[in-house]
């Protein structure tokens, strides 16, 4: 299961965390020392996938975070306002890859009298490869946002931005399809970096 920490949830787990760590006067009064929450991994909270429907949204919600950094600094450029574009249209291509796995997984429960279909991937193996699976993507979360604030400052390397980002983007989801044994959610990692 993956989890979306939008800005005021973000608010509370810095607050609470403040309060375990007690850097946080018990009145709530006033912050000794604030957590650094900056960068663009810790806003997407994700286990890996066990199935290619997990898969595909964990694709989906990327698209939407990675939109999202290109909006943040979209004043200082257009090209920015247009790469975050680029992110919607490729998060509905993933929307329809999704869309066309659950007609076949519906097309098969129909077709064979609606047996259970088990996630291709157990919850031992996902334990197992969840470590690697978090350490992938918040390493190419964070060179993702340092390569669009570096970009934002110097404005001159807007344009190579998005073929640095789609690099990024294609060895991670590589990575990760290599995590698996399971050839229906490398084949779903695939087909995601064919769209970039």
């Amino acid at each position: 299961m993956m989890y979306l920490i939008i800005k005021d949830e973000r608010k509370m787990i810095v607050m609470n965390e403040a309060k375990k760590l007690n850097i946080m006067n018990p009145d709530n009064s006033r912050v000794i020392m604030k957590p650094s929450y900056s960068t663009i991994s810790t806003e997407l909270s994700i286990s890996c996938p066990r199935s290619v429907e997990e898969a595909y949204s964990i694709g989906i919600k990327l698209q939407y975070l990675i939109g999202d950094r290109y909006l943040k600094y979209a004043k200082a450029s257009k090209v920015l306002k247009a790469l975050a574009i680029k992110q919607l249209d490729r998060k509905t291509e993933i929307q329809k890859l999704a869309n066309t796995n659950l007609d076949e997984k519906l097309a098969y429960f129909y077709n064979n009298g609606g047996p259970i279909i088990e996630p291709p991937v157990s919850e031992r193996q996902a334990k197992e490869i969840n470590g690697f699976f978090n350490r992938i993507v918040t390493n190419c979360l964070n060179q993702i946002d340092v390569i669009i604030s570096k970009a934002v400052e110097s404005n001159d390397s807007l344009k190579e931005l998005e073929g640095e980002i789609n690099r990024i983007m294609i060895r991670m989801l590589t990575d990760l399809a290599n995590l698996y044994h399971d050839d229906e959610i490398r084949l779903a990692f695939k087909e995601m970096i064919r769209l970039l």
